[in-house]
Parts: structure tokens; C-alpha cells; sequence
């Protein structure tokens, strides 16, 4: 990011462009409206769609929202969740710092989930003090139901409408706070109370009465799927998890698993001693990760038709043009590479996520493979708006990415986790883990990080020079950490 913009920067001078071409055009703006004209062209709406635990490759489940967002704007294909796990990678997008500045360092206290995070500082209370009406619709940080279950429920400041749920774990059975109480839904299991539909309603609701009021918004959306539902009650089966609605349950019955070298990995004696002692994924296990597989892309098709409700309420209100609109994933997932299931390590098939968007001042149909981060969407929401960041910001805009990419081709960002901590750059990823176990792969030669090269000889100037990188990284703040 080249600074905080002052209000209205980069949109201003989308506005302006506008006007001139509307000018040579023959138009008669100095007629319009001044103060509407204003708004729409120097006060961009903005909207994140985050799922979770998706993997990169789940896109191919998700066509409405390629066709809607990536072909209008741009892919960004090396996009890391600099913390793969959720609940520091939701600070981390509601602030626009890494996990050692925002202090959630894992999922459960007393180092994690909802406890240990500022929310006083975020991209929601900056755009709501700057005159911007916010909205959340869907999940928040772990641990919320503990909050949302106080008489009153729990509303994070900086939240003009707060449709945060309570408990996520089910598609059906769940529960949010609605208008400051605490509400259930689908326990009937009614096919308009599966949640995706459900937050899909309430956020073309909130995009709608926002664009009668002529308000610039900020709107984040944020799903459980294509995560897990938790085994228990609800008639929750592990092979039907997470449950599709109902329109979409056999989409893709036979879709094949894209197995790789890297699934069930044979030979793991690079690897750090925690991988080596994990034995390989027995017959069932491997039954249930290509159902999980299956499972998960099904879940997406209700995420598809949000996106497309959402993006096609801008299109009918004529607002598309001044609205920024990020999808993404606060992380990927393992499904059984180097004989792993879960999240929470460096390697790319849990780091690497989705990461799309259009809008004022982004190309159309561009595909960016310079390296970028969750640290960056604050930091684009801010330069959009122009709105002082609450927080002194560790990532760039993706504007500024999108513009030249070759300037952050060598760029490296730091990779989180709670047992390790690593950098990664277009060419290499070099971790160091807890108890003292060292990783290096060669992205180019090994894509699939199945041979670790942290003891060749070959590689050793590589390997001090990011070791020494990392340690600049481990700490940094701000400027720092570009």
C-alpha cells in the first residue's frame, strides 16, 4: 500500500475518470446531482465473501461466481492464508496484520478464539466512523456463542447491522443473533432455513435497503461451508458432511478425487518427526476423504447462488460499477497430502486460498501470480475508500498488486502456525517448526512439496537467506513486514 490514502483517493480518481469520459462523451454532468454524484463516485460499497476451509482447487464448484467476479476482475493464483487456521485468519482480514500484531494465535483460549481479539480496531469500526453502513452476515471468530448467548447477545462495535450466528455447526439446527436476540433456525429442517440460503436473504436484504438509502456500505459475508458439521446430533452422517441443500445433493456424485503424488505421501523421511510419526491413511480413511471431497464441492453450490444473488442485485440496482467485491477462504484444507486431514501447517494445499475481485480501478480478466496474502484485503478496503486505517497495516493493496505485479514478484510473507512459523516467496517456502525441524521446497522444481531440500548443499545460500528473511519477518510491524 503506498500510504493511507486520503479520504476518497483511489475511488476519486476512478470518479473523475468517469466524468471525463462522460464529458467527451457529450453528457451534461454539470446538471447532475452534485452530492449523489459524489457519493456514488468517491465512496465505493464494498463487499468480502469469505468461506471456509476452502482449498484453491474448489473454485471448479463455484462457476457462477467465476464467471460473475474472476471474468470481470482478477484471479490473484498465489494467494496464502498467512495463518491457515480460522480464527487468526479472521483477524487477520478484520485487521489487515499478522496473528503476532492482532495476538489470536490459535482457535481456543487462552492464546485464541474470540477472547484474545481487539475488535475495537477493525475495518468495520474505521468504515463506521468514516460514515459507511456495515453489516456481518454469518460466522464470526470462534467462540463467539459464548457471547452471543449473554442476555444481551454480544455486538462487536462497528457493526450498524449484526447478523452474527451464535452456533455454526450445523447447515440445519443453527443458530445468530438477529436484531439484538438470539434466533434459531432450520431445527425443522425446512429447505429455506439451510444456512448459505439463509445469508444469502439477509445480505441482498441489507445490499437493497442500503442502496434505497443512498449509503455507502461495507458488507462481509462469511459462510461454514464447505467446513465440516460437527458428528453429533442432528442426524449429521460422516459421509454426508457437510450436508448440500437440497437443490444441489447429487451434483457431484461422480466427480473423481484429484489424487496426487502428494496424497497419502509414501515416503515422508524429509518431512518434519510430527509427519513422520502420522501413519499412512488406511483403506477407510481414504473412503472418507474422497466423500468428504464430494461432500464439500456439493455444500459450495448453495455459496455459488449467493455470490450470483448478490452480484446480480448490484447489477439490477445499477450500483455494480461502484462496489469492490473480494472473495476468498480464511484457509485451505488437507485432504490426506503427506498423509494429513485438517489445516493449521504451511504446506500450500492448507495455506493457499481463493482469492477474486472486481470493482473501481481493477482489470478485467487478469490473472496476477505475484505472491499475496490475507494481510492484504484490509489494506485494499482501505485504499478503495480512502478511510484511515484503524490499525498500521502490514499488507499492500491489492490494487497497487494488480497494477504491477512484477514490483512484488520477489515478495515474501510469513506463514503462521501454532507449532511452526516459515516464509513463502513465488519460488521457494522455507518453515522452521517447533523442537527444531527445518523444511525447504523449491516451488518450481516441486510443486507438490514432496522432497524438502533444507540439506542439500545445493541449496544452502537459499536457505540463509530466508532463515535471515524470517527472522526479519517473525516480529515485524508495519513497514516492516513489506
Amino acid at each position: 500500500m503506498r500510504g493511507a490514502a486520503p479520504l476518497g483517493g483511489r475511488a476519486r480518481v476512478v470518479g473523475a475518470t468517469f466524468a471525463l469520459a462522460a464529458l467527451c462523451g457529450g453528457l451534461m454532468l454539470a446538471r447532475a446531482e452534485p452530492d449523489a454524484l459524489a457519493q456514488r463516485t468517491t465512496e465505493p460499497n464494498v463487499i468480502v465473501v469469505m468461506t471456509d476451509d476452502q482449498r484453491r482447487g474448489d473454485m471448479l464448484a463455484l462457476p457462477k461466481t467465476r464467471e460473475r467476479i474472476a471474468r470481470r476482475g482478477v484471479t490473484f493464483t498465489r494467494s496464502w492464508a498467512t495463518f491457515p487456521l480460522c480464527c487468526p485468519s479472521r483477524a487477520t482480514n478484520l485487521t489487515g496484520q499478522y496473528a503476532h500484531n492482532h495476538d489470536v494465535l490459535s482457535n481456543h483460549p487462552p492464546d485464541g478464539g474470540i477472547g484474545p481479539f481487539d475488535d475495537s480496531a477493525t475495518t468495520a469500526t474505521a468504515l463506521d466512523q468514516a460514515g459507511y453502513r456495515t453489516a456481518l452476515v454469518g460466522k464470526y471468530l470462534s467462540g463467539y456463542w459464548r457471547r452471543a448467548a449473554e442476555d444481551p447477545p454480544y455486538v462487536p462495535p462497528g457493526w450498524d447491522r449484526w447478523l452474527g450466528m451464535g452456533d455454526p455447526g450445523f447447515m440445519w439446527g443453527w443458530s445468530q443473533v438477529v436484531n439484538g436476540r438470539l434466533r434459531n433456525w432450520g431445527h425443522g429442517r425446512r429447505p429455506d432455513e439451510y444456512q448459505t440460503d439463509v445469508l444469502a436473504r439477509q445480505a441482498r436484504s441489507f445490499v437493497g435497503s442500503s442502496l434505497r438509502r443512498n449509503d455507502p456500505f461495507f458488507l462481509t459475508v462469511s459462510t461454514l461451508a464447505p467446513h465440516a458439521e460437527r458428528l453429533r446430533g442432528a442426524g449429521v452422517r460422516p459421509r454426508v458432511n457437510p450436508r448440500p441443500a437440497p437443490r444441489h445433493r447429487h451434483a457431484y456424485d461422480h466427480v473423481p478425487f484429484p489424487t496426487t503424488e502428494s496424497f497419502n505421501e509414501l515416503d515422508v523421511s524429509d518431512k518434519p518427526a510430527w509427519v513422520q510419526e502420522t501413519p499412512r491413511l488406511s483403506a477407510t480413511l481414504r473412503k472418507q476423504v474422497r466423500a468428504r471431497y464430494r461432500d464439500r464441492l456439493t455444500s459450495l453450490g448453495a455459496v455459488d447462488d449467493l455470490v450470483a444473488r448478490i452480484v446480480d442485485t448490484l447489477r439490477d440496482e445499477r450500483a455494480l460499477r461502484d462496489t469492490l467485491v473480494i472473495f476468498t477462504s480464511d484457509n485451505g484444507f488437507l485432504l490426506g497430502e503427506h498423509r494429513l486431514r485438517g489445516k493449521d501447517v504451511a504446506y500450500k494445499e492448507a495455506s493457499q486460498v481463493p482469492l477474486l475481485a472486481r470493482g473501481p480501478g481493477l482489470p478485467k480478466r487478469a490473472r496476477v501470480r505475484a505472491p499475496v496474502g490475507n494481510i492484504d484485503v484490509a489494506a485494499t478496503i482501505y485504499d478503495a475508500t480512502g478511510v484511515e486505517p484503524a490499525v498500521e497495516q502490514d499488507g499492500v493493496s491489492l490494487f497497487d498488486v494488480a497494477d504491477d505485479p512484477s514490483e512484488y514478484r520477489d515478495r515474501e510473507l510469513l506463514i503462521e502456525t501454532t507449532q511452526s512459523i516459515g516464509v513463502r516467496t513465488s519460488d521457494f517456502l522455507y518453515v522452521e517448526h517447533d523442537g527444531g525441524d527445518t523444511e525447504l521446497y523449491d516451488s518450481n522444481a516441486d510443486p507438490l512439496e514432496l522432497n524438502s531440500v533444507h540439506d542439500d548443499p545445493a541449496y544452502a545460500a537459499i536457505r540463509s537467506e530466508l532463515a535471515q528473511r524470517l527472522d526479519q519477518l517473525r516480529d515485524c510491524e508495519g513497514d516492516e513486514c513489506r
